[in-house]
């Protein structure tokens, strides 16, 4: 009997070995795809053509090359064909995306929570490197965020949700939230750009923050509802305070690539600091509160 009960209890940790290991290929697997996409959209290039080359000599990568993780640790992070570094932070994206689906999974299970949790996580992430290295946000993206928080809800709605899930707010209030954080955020948006124009701090063709800003915040609170906007308001705002006062002080330039496709880059500030990571780091911030504390958030 107690023989028989061993080999159930090794046959259940197994089946569940192999699961967290399906699980981090997938998350590694978008990873990989979060790579390509930073790399690319920038550059006003398609995310599905042309096929993966490398950047460097513009080889055409073969399917054996762009296995996540395995791929690089085989060539030891360069090209196969010209022998160019790989950049490491392929590889901490892929670790990183992999990490976090496993994590989610076993907090929620198989779930809708879990799966609207990653894309969430997996897009602030896209938007927020993105704004981070260029000072640019992809309307694609944010409508994407916009439009798959009020899918989940619709979907949770319906009843496809079982779980107690710690983004439980349904359809009617995320578009509530969304609506009210574009209008609130836009109406900032205005008033200061007018302000520091009045104030000479502005060219009358600059902009205190970008449009991207009010369209991230309205795509957040299509996932969290109203319960969590002070709170990733207080913490974006209080930790951009304290990063601008530093460069303010140093006199450095955030962004290190002015350009991309579909922007302008007069439209930057020459000490500008882009708004976006911090709303997603907030985001992550108070996700990871109310996921280890949800009471101080009720």
């Amino acid at each position: 009997m107690l023989h028989n009960m061993a080999m159930i209890d090794l046959s259940i940790a197994v089946a569940y070995a192999v699961l967290m290991l399906l699980l981090f290929a997938t998350g590694a697997t978008f990873g990989s795809l979060l790579g390509a996409l930073i790399e690319r959209f920038p550059r006003g290039m398609s995310l599905w053509r042309p096929r993966s080359f490398c950047m460097q000599c513009n080889t055409q990568l073969a399917w054996y090359d762009l296995i996540p993780l395995l791929s690089f640790l085989l060539l030891q992070g360069r090209c196969r064909h010209c022998h160019t570094k790989i950049q490491p932070k392929l590889l901490l994206l892929e670790l990183l995306c992999g990490l976090l689906l496993c994590l989610l999974a076993a907090r929620w299970g198989n779930s809708i929570c879990t799966l609207q949790l990653f894309c969430l996580c997996w897009l602030l992430l896209a938007i927020a490197y993105l704004d981070a290295q260029t000072g640019w946000m992809p309307l694609n993206l944010l409508i994407l965020l916009l439009l798959s928080g009020w899918g989940f809800a619709a979907l949770s709605d319906m009843g496809f949700d079982k779980s107690s899930c710690v983004l439980s707010v349904n359809l009617l209030q995320r578009f509530a939230a969304s609506t009210a954080a574009f209008a609130a955020l836009g109406a900032v948006l205005l008033m200061s750009t007018k302000i520091l124009q009045y104030r000479k701090r502005l060219q009358p063709q600059q902009t205190a923050m970008g449009w991207g800003d009010p369209l991230l915040l309205a795509g957040i609170a299509a996932y969290v509802g109203f319960l969590w906007l002070p709170m990733i308001l207080f913490l974006a705002s209080l930790q951009s305070v304290v990063v601008h006062l530093f460069y303010r002080i140093t006199q450095k330039p955030w962004i290190p690539q002015k350009w991309h496709a579909e922007s302008d880059d007069n439209q930057l500030a020459e000490q500008a600091i882009p708004f976006g990571p911090f709303l997603a780091a907030a985001t992550w911030q108070t996700v990871a509160i109310a996921l280890l504390w949800p009471t101080l958030l009720l």
